[in-house]
């Protein structure tokens, strides 16, 4: 049976085992130490602002699937900046792909939470120096190392010396 052949909640189910068969087949190992990099903001979203979802509901989400370079598989860390500064890294401690997201956050619109999304929980704060975000393109997404992260004096420095490292 195809996905094409099904309708209504035969469909439903088989997006769910798919979603379900691609993070457990696609796990980053736990030791993994890179560090996906976003920017939040104060822009509301289903009441509250971005912000808001990682300081004060402890989570993270993005659309789900690989597209316009958000990450195909849950990473173990998130680093989050705002204000021209990284503020707050912290280690994924569960991650779960909503097929809407006004089905965990009732106040978010159907318009608002179209398509799936993966949601990450959030563990304490990694405690981080003062890190500039001076050289790094504004809202650009980036992935470096976590032990250049805690070294470098700037974002685009952690993720320039990670690539290099990683070659």
């Amino acid at each position: 049976m195809s996905r094409a052949d099904t309708r209504g909640r035969e469909r439903l189910w088989l997006e769910e085992l798919e979603d379900y068969m691609g993070m457990a087949t696609s796990a980053v190992p736990y030791d993994d130490q890179w560090v996906f990099c976003v920017v939040v903001s104060d822009t509301p979203f289903g009441g509250i602002t971005f912000k808001d979802y990682v300081l004060k509901e402890r989570v993270y989400f993005h659309p789900f699937g690989g597209n316009n370079t958000w990450p195909k598989v849950a990473p173990n860390f998130l680093c989050f900046r705002w204000g021209g500064q990284v503020r707050q890294v912290n280690r994924v401690i569960r991650s779960e792909v909503v097929p809407r997201l006004a089905d965990r956050w009732p106040a978010i619109t159907s318009e608002e939470s179209d398509g799936p999304h993966i949601v990450y929980d959030l563990g304490p704060d990694i405690p981080i120096p003062t890190i500039s975000t001076k050289g790094t393109y504004a809202t650009a997404r980036v992935r470096c190392l976590l032990d250049q992260l805690l070294v470098q004096p700037t974002l685009a420095d952690a993720g320039r010396t990670s690539k290099e490292l990683s070659e």
